[in-house]
């Protein structure tokens, strides 16, 4: 009995140290400023829902880092599959956290290599891009930066059809 009572003694000890950690680490997750991790980036086309390629991102802080050198952005979208959608579609752009986010930008990509392409501002109204009426194939670039150590960027490939 008096060997039963121990080992209860030590679980009870160990249950509520596990909980004082479960605790601590709530308690610093509900108190950042940004989200844990590097958000991903959702777009939503006439229902249909898909995930953009992230590229160069920065997320480091106090307890760990994580990042990724990306390539040019036109690079990038050569090697990814496009989506195809409608002409005068519209794209809603939905991250899975933008918790005190910054800044939030989209442009359009247009050329054909590292040499030779452009960055062109897009319209951004309500996290929706619209794509333009005429058939073809669209790259976006999208920056969303929180801090200066907390930044992603996201790459959208899309073809628009009649």
């Amino acid at each position: 009995m008096k060997r039963f009572k121990q080992i209860l003694e030590k679980r009870s000890l160990l249950v509520g140290i596990f909980i004082i950690i479960l605790l601590f680490f709530m308690y610093e997750y509900s108190t950042m400023n940004i989200p844990l991790s590097v958000p991903n980036l959702i777009i939503e086309v006439n229902g249909e829902k898909f995930t953009a390629i992230k590229n160069e991102y920065n997320w480091s802080n106090f307890k760990q880092s994580n990042s990724n050198l990306g390539d040019y952005a036109i690079e990038t979208a050569k090697k990814i599959n496009p989506h195809k959608v409608h002409e005068c579609s519209d794209l809603k752009l939905t991250l899975s956290s933008d918790k005190n986010i910054k800044s939030f930008k989209v442009k359009q990509v247009i050329g054909t290599n590292k040499n030779n392409y452009v960055l062109k501002d897009v319209n951004l109204t309500n996290n929706i891009i619209k794509i333009p009426e005429k058939t073809g194939e669209y790259i976006y670039y999208i920056y969303a930066e929180w801090d200066e150590n907390h930044f992603a960027e996201y790459i959208i490939k899309v073809i628009a059809e009649e």
